[in-house]
Order: structure tokens, then C-alpha cells, then sequence
């Protein structure tokens, strides 16, 4: 799963990738007293639990989706308490985050990023909360936080191996710097993150636009960008 593919996409993946979920003591007690009835028993029910909370997602995308947010934030909320340390409960509050910032309610969408940022042990998810942390900073008028939370993924690698997602902290990254004022340091960012584009996530004219406006050099496109 990743930022770049549409709620709906993400929302098939997560179909399509059931996570078993604990507590594993369990598969234990249940391989023991049935042997391999049992254990195939727990993965049905593995299974299903995690079809229910796929399901959960979806109607939480529909009631977003038609701006049912008091709604939305109870299913949300559910989806949290029950799916606790699954990437479902994530799943629900980056969801009911970007439909907080449709709304115009920074604060909620920050709170709601920040429990993902807290409480995801996947990497990924961590990157898209990091990333959407910096961003709704940058909303908020605060680039020196905005600032602070790519350091925290750029160097103290909090989010894991970035991969792409690199590209995408050193564009906001310069975004930020360019709120400063400091138009020198937004072109290097800048230019970093054409050149850490190998595959092709970023929307490479605008940073190229950006990057030009500062003075800065356009590098070659990186090699695989766009493919």
C-alpha cells in the first residue's frame, strides 16, 4: 500500500492481503487440543475477521465519501478499537484524516495522523503518516514542525527504508524551506528529489517548476522515472 494509489485502490489491497492478526497464543491452543482441523480452523477465522474489517473500511469510505463525518468518525473509531495493531486501524484513521482536511479541520486530521504515526508497526504506513504529518504543518503555517518531521523520517529513518518515498519528503522538504524563505536550500531539496525520482512518483513538471522559479538546474530524469 502506498499514498500514490486512490482510497479505493488501497482499500482492494487490503482485500486482497488479509493480515493474521493475534493473539498467537491462540493458533497455539488450538493446534495442540485439534492438531490440523484446528489450525485450519484458526486461519478461517483469521480470515474472516479480516474480511469484516475490510468490510469496516469500506463503509467508512462511503460515509467520507457523501461527507457523513460524524458518522465516519464513530465507524473510525470502532475500526480502532476492534482492529487495534492492524493496518486496518490505520487504514481508518488516514482515511477519516484526509476527510478532516477536506473539511477544513487540521487539528482532528493531525491528531488522527499522529495515532498512525504512534501505533503502525508497517513501515509504509509510518511514510504515508509522516509524510501527510509534514503536509497538514505546512497548512497549519508551521514550517519549522513541518521541518522536523521529514528530519524525523530523512534521518532518523523512523519510517523504515523510505524507497520512493523519498522523492516525495525532499519535494515537501522544499516546499517547507520555500515558506522560510530560504530559496537556496528549497533548490537543493528540490533537486534531490528529481534526482531520487527512479520511480517516477513524483509529478516531475511541477517540481521541475518550482525548481526553475528558484534558480536552480533541472538534472536528467532518473533513470526508470516514469516507467
Amino acid at each position: 500500500m502506498d499514498e500514490y494509489l486512490s482510497e479505493r485502490e488501497q482499500l482492494e489491497g487490503l482485500k486482497q492481503k488479509v493480515r493474521e492478526y493475534g493473539p498467537y497464543a491462540l493458533a497455539g491452543v488450538l493446534v495442540a487440543l485439534g492438531g490440523l482441523y484446528g489450525w485450519k480452523y484458526y486461519q478461517s477465522m483469521q480470515q474472516s475477521r479480516g474480511l469484516e474489517a475490510a468490510a469496516k473500511i469500506e463503509t467508512l469510505a462511503a460515509e467520507l465519501g457523501t461527507t457523513q463525518r460524524d458518522a465516519g468518525a464513530k465507524t473510525a473509531d470502532a475500526v480502532r478499537k476492534t482492529y487495534a495493531g492492524t493496518p486496518y486501524a490505520d487504514q481508518a484513521d488516514l482515511l477519516m484524516a484526509r476527510s478532516l482536511v477536506d473539511a477544513g479541520d487540521f487539528v482532528g486530521a493531525l491528531a488522527r495522523v499522529e495515532t498512525v504515526i504512534r501505533t503502525t508497526d508497517d513501515n509504509e504506513l509510518k511514510a504515508v503518516a509522516l509524510l501527510r504529518k509534514a503536509r497538514l504543518q505546512r497548512a497549519m503555517g508551521k514550517p519549522d514542525d513541518g521541518l522536523k518531521t521529514l528530519a524525523t523520517a530523512l534521518e532518523a529513518r523512523q519510517a523504515g527504508e523510505l524507497g520512493a518515498f523519498a522523492a516525495r519528503f525532499l519535494e515537501v522538504k522544499g516546499d517547507l524551506l520555500g515558506d522560510k524563505g530560504d530559496t537556496q536550500g528549497a533548490a537543493a531539496a528540490w533537486r534531490e528529489a528529481l534526482e531520487k525520482d527512479k520511480d517516477g512518483v513524483l509529478v516531475r513538471e511541477i517540481v521541475e517548476l518550482k525548481l526553475n522559479q528558484a534558480g536552480g538546474t533541472v538534472p536528467a530524469a532518473a533513470s526508470g522515472a516514469g516507467q
